[in-house]
């Protein structure tokens, strides 16, 4: 079966999951349950992980093969915005909502991870998992790289949604992309 074909299985999987992450966001440095939720998926797929950060994870996927070793990499905070949907899986936390997309970020790595742990003997090289906390804060990436994550890396590859690209595609460029970070900070 092609990798295609496998993701298709598991678009329910990935689907729930991000819906009970967007039911229970949390702040940048604050992701404990997020933190669980992710540990629990993980163990499931029996992909060793290390806690580095506060609430960051790096997950170790080894090949059966020598190769390069490439990091995925999604953001797990929320931001502090009360939701204004009716949605069936609204937020349950007032005032905090996933609004930038990293409750569907998360739930597409642990898809990524399923698929591939069950690909193990066909992977050549090592995949990590980098789930990580505080992107809002512009934290969580220091505490990646701090903890050594980048180490020996050949690549590493994020993503972001874009609502303006029409669906089924997807934009790549060379180098830094929608990268930004900034906090406003109200006076009074």
């Amino acid at each position: 079966m092609n990798i295609l074909n496998r993701v298709k299985t598991i678009e329910d999987y990935i689907i729930n999951i991000r819906r009970e992450l967007h039911q229970h966001p949390e702040l940048s440095g604050r992701e404990y349950k997020t933190q669980q939720k992710i540990i629990e998926e993980l163990d499931k797929l029996g992909i060793p992980y290390e806690k580095v950060g506060t609430t960051s994870l790096i997950a170790i996927l080894k090949g059966k093969k020598v190769g390069k070793v490439i990091a995925l990499r999604a953001d797990i905070d929320a931001l502090p915005i009360e939701e204004e949907t009716d949605v069936s899986f609204k937020s349950k936390n007032k005032g905090i909502m996933h609004a930038c997309g990293h409750d569907a970020h998360t739930a597409m790595l642990l898809g990524a991870a399923k698929v591939l742990s069950k690909m193990k003997d066909e992977i050549s090289g090592e995949i990590r998992f980098f789930f990580q906390e505080a992107e809002e804060t512009f934290e969580g990436a220091k505490r990646i790289i701090e903890s050594g994550g980048m180490k020996g890396g050949d690549a590493c590859f994020g993503m972001h949604g874009m609502p303006e690209l029409e669906t089924c595609y997807i934009n790549i460029e060379p180098g830094y992309r929608m990268a930004g970070c900034f906090t406003l900070i109200e006076k009074y």
